[in-house]
């Protein structure tokens, strides 16, 4: 408190709010560590203003500080590559059936794998399986339920809105103006 006294008068505004807010952050509510994030909120200060204060205390030797390196973040890390196979060679994947294909052309996603074989083994035509996943998706309706395209596959429909069991009336109405 003496220092700080006999310094009063070489202090500036900022200078002053910066030194009191690092002593009651040590002081009235101990804290691990003062970073300038905290300084520029409870002062009000910018960070360049809180920098020149922090140097000014720091000269007069009202504030000394045990400094800790900062430390890069894991993500900028500097990322090792992982060393090949011992084969030396990538695991060849096996592409998905055609049927599969055109699925997720459409629907922008895969159907559950444990279901590719049901897919390519029920499906021969593909212009006929892509009009039933199209037309699924245009409806609104889940794009995943592959059982209910299955169907409609093993059917021969192209899906429709519901009716209810009702079949599509043989005339129309006439529309009233």
């Amino acid at each position: 408190p003496n220092t700080v006294l006999d310094n009063l008068g070489a202090l500036g505004e900022s200078d002053l709010k910066v030194y009191l807010a690092a002593v009651r952050a040590v002081l009235g509510y101990p804290r691990q560590r003062l970073s300038l994030a905290y300084l520029v909120r409870v002062t009000g200060l910018t960070k360049g203003t809180v920098r020149k204060a922090l140097g000014d205390l720091r000269q007069r030797g009202l504030l000394n500080e045990d400094y800790t390196p900062r430390l890069e973040p894991v993500s900028s890390a500097q990322i090792v590559p992982r060393k090949p196979a011992k084969n030396g060679d990538k695991r060849k994947r096996t592409p998905p059936p055609p049927a599969v294909q055109a699925f997720r052309e459409i629907t922008m996603t895969y159907p559950k794998k444990s279901l590719w074989g049901d897919i390519a083994a029920t499906v021969d035509d593909l212009d006929r399986w892509r009009r039933i996943v199209k037309r699924w998706v245009a409806l609104g309706w889940n794009p995943l339920n592959v059982a209910g395209m299955l169907d409609c596959y093993r059917k021969g429909e192209i899906p429709g809105p519901k009716r209810n069991g009702r079949k599509e009336p043989a005339w129309k109405p006439v529309e009233r103006y």
